[in-house]
């Protein structure tokens, strides 16, 4: 419960700091103050409200909860923005901080610039939302219901038990009534606490119950990815997905396009035919084109800062707010004021050119964390970046919105889909990066990690998006086991499925991996265990019950499951798995739960989750009818479970004979890419 809280603020030229206890309301000079609780389930919402007499100027606002946590428990810590490393934490574990000479290029990307100290020793933190996991596998749930006053940071005192919440808000003047702080708590099930969370979001924000967008799969070329990006790169590998009639939603042209970083309505020299051929031969292939574009950006060599410095955002020296630095942007690069009505201007001519003159119909928004890394007099860090979300939503009208690197918060409601995690590497781990404390690294580990870690957020926030893959060999640094793993993590804790290759470059293995992702389906992650590296995690797809085994880390690890008879594609066939069981280093597994039904699906080897290659099954009277789904690609067997009486059995016209094992009676049917998908 919330049991204390603290304000310091200037009124008249005087700082003024008061406790004060947070549902009582309150008057101090210049100001009223009031605390509003609105009880949900066996949780509350609580809402502190100030109204001043006159302007003050806010220092810091804050208020305590009490948790219950002990040895047993775990700490859900989000971090900053989308790249940052978000993940369960013991309570003895300590978040790492940012160490030379890691803080010259790093250090604006994350939490340091609003947070610069030193974390406090037993202090575990968080932004917009946190909770505990309690011994039984129950949460409490603390969370920001809105970050537009301004970013919630949520800090536990292990040893005391004490969780300070407090806004982002130093030097924000106010003269009328402000949110301070607008937070849940709620304790439960998983699922049911991140729904109740979620409904006084929506309630609160722009989506109003609008449903998420479904699964999308796609291609996405880009420097980072593959080094090079050019036309030729890109129609050479959207002709080979089309020759192989690789089913793709998005056809996505990444960093590397635009001339300069900052210069988005002029493509570089290895575009000679322009950004509209591009598009029309991806609508022409079946696909919808998308665009990378870093709307509130420009590097140090563009036209943009060089011609419009007026442009952009500086500091109290009157210096331009570095952003970053990029080698592929020739250093340093810059934010620009997005309150300033000629950037306004300048990025509405950006997203016209190219949602409608050039047809694009998807825009990956990117380094979003820009437009908040400045706090104005009446604008928090966090307005800002509530205010530049909602002119890219307005902006790009009802095409789709992709966004990364942003504080998850501002997302809620404005991006269709959004990133969960860092960008993908060809390594394994960035070890140097993780030396050095970098939350933000390029890290195939640390994207996984995020993922795994803020899984809750798909479906309910936004779609979940993860970054790009590379399955090509050249310049790969993983081994065969590392990307098995990371596709199949990618596939289940993601809402896009992206590679950056041409198809041509792969070998017939990887190719059939590749094909076995197809069709990508939704997925409902049901319970996820994580211990020591070793990840357990139970779902549903169709209304099959999976689970899938990882492991993550360099070292055998075990694993327990539910005792039951399981299909494994690696056999391929049955086992009765027991409670225990290992797994070498970063191997990856995905059982079948088989159905207690008859004419249920059972098994298949067609898909990286077995039977999701079928769309559906009817069967009666010795015969039955499989319809396999029209995306998918590989070859493979089809398990069908048949009554037990049965010798024989007729699937899709064909006589087959019925096996059994583990006393189970199950015909196995061969299908083919591209076979026909009966209609009854």
């Amino acid at each position: 419960m919330v049991t204390q809280g603290q304000i310091t603020y200037v009124f008249r030229g005087k700082e003024m700091t008061f406790e004060f206890y947070p549902v009582q309301p309150l008057e101090r000079l210049g100001l009223r103050m009031r605390g509003e609780r609105k009880i949900i389930g066996d949780g509350y919402r609580f809402t502190f409200s100030l109204t001043p007499t006159e302007e003050i100027v806010l220092r810091s606002v804050s208020v305590d909860i009490s948790l219950d946590v002990n040895g047993h428990s775990k700490v859900f810590c989000n971090g900053f923005q989308s790249w940052s490393e978000s993940r369960e934490y013991d309570l003895h574990e300590k978040i790492p901080r940012l160490r030379w000479p890691g803080v010259p290029v790093n250090w604006r990307a994350g939490e340091r610039i609003i947070r610069p100290s030193l974390p406090d020793p037993g202090c575990l933190h968080s932004w917009t939302y946190t909770y505990v996991r309690h011994a039984d596998g129950n949460i409490t749930l603390c969370g920001s219901v809105s970050e537009r006053p301004g970013y919630t940071l949520f800090e536990l005192d292990v040893g005391a038990g004490i969780l300070r919440v407090s806004r982002d808000c130093e030097g924000r003047r106010i003269a009328e009534s402000y949110v301070a702080l607008d937070i849940v708590v709620l304790p439960g099930r998983e699922d049911e606490v991140f729904d109740a969370y979620f409904q006084e979001v929506n309630a609160s924000g722009k989506r109003g119950g609008k449903p998420a967008p479904p699964p999308v799969s796609g291609w996405y070329g880009s420097r980072n990815r593959t080094g090079d990006i050019s036309e030729p790169v890109v129609l050479a590998s959207l002709w080979e997905l089309k020759k192989r009639d690789v089913p793709l939603d998005f056809f996505m042209v990444g960093d590397g396009w635009q001339r300069e970083t900052g210069d988005w309505l002029k493509p570089s020299s290895g575009f000679p035919g322009g950004m509209k051929r591009i598009a029309a031969a991806a609508k022409e292939a079946g696909y919808k084109p998308g665009i990378w574009i870093a709307p509130y950006v420009c590097g140090r060599w563009s036209e943009v800062f060089r011609r419009h410095r007026e442009w952009l955002l500086r500091d109290e020296r009157g210096a331009p707010v570095k952003a970053g630095w990029n080698r592929n942007w020739g250093g340093y690069f810059y934010v620009l004021d997005i309150y300033n009505p000629g950037v306004r201007g300048y990025l509405r001519e950006v997203f016209d050119t190219a949602l409608q003159d050039w047809g694009f119909d998807v825009v990956a928004a990117d380094f979003l964390y820009a437009a908040g890394l400045k706090p104005r007099e009446r604008k928090t860090r966090g307005e800002a970046m509530c205010d530049g979300l909602d002119f890219l939503r307005e902006i790009a009208g009802d095409k789709v919105l992709v966004a990364g690197a942003v504080p998850l918060g501002a997302a809620f409601g404005s991006a269709d889909y959004c990133m969960t995690g860092s960008d993908i590497s060809m390594g394994w781990e960035d070890f140097l990066g993780r030396l050095l404390g970098v939350r933000e690294r390029h890290s195939s580990l640390g994207a996984l990690t995020s993922m795994v870690g803020r899984h809750h957020l798909g479906g309910r926030a936004f779609a979940a998006a993860g970054s790009a893959l590379s399955l090509d060999p050249a310049g790969q640094k993983m081994t065969p086991e590392q990307l098995r793993t990371l596709l199949r993590l990618s596939l289940l804790f993601s809402e896009t499925f992206f590679v950056s290759d041409n198809p041509a470059v792969y070998s017939p293995g990887e190719l059939a991996e590749y094909r076995a992702a197809f069709p990508v389906k939704p997925k409902k992650v049901l319970n996820v265990r994580a211990r020591r590296g070793a990840l357990t995690v139970y779902l549903e797809i169709d209304g099959r019950q999976y689970v899938l085994l990882a492991n993550l880390s360099p070292r055998p690890r075990e694993f327990r499951v539910e005792p039951s008879l399981y299909f494994d594609p690696s056999i391929p066939g049955f086992k009765e798995y027991e409670e225990v069981g290992y797994l070498e280093p970063y191997e990856s597994r995905c059982l079948l739960r088989v159905p207690s039904a008859d004419w249920a699906v059972a098994g298949g080897t067609g898909h990286v989750f077995p039977g999701c290659e079928v769309l559906a099954v009817r069967g009666a009277d010795g015969a039955a009818e499989v319809a396999i789904h029209p995306h998918a690609r590989s070859e493979g067997d089809v398990f069908l479970r048949v009554p037990e009486y049965m010798d024989f059995c007729v699937v899709n016209g064909r006589r087959l004979k019925v096996e059994k094992s583990f006393g189970l009676a199950f015909v196995r049917l061969r299908v083919s890419p591209g076979a026909s998908c009966r209609k009854y």
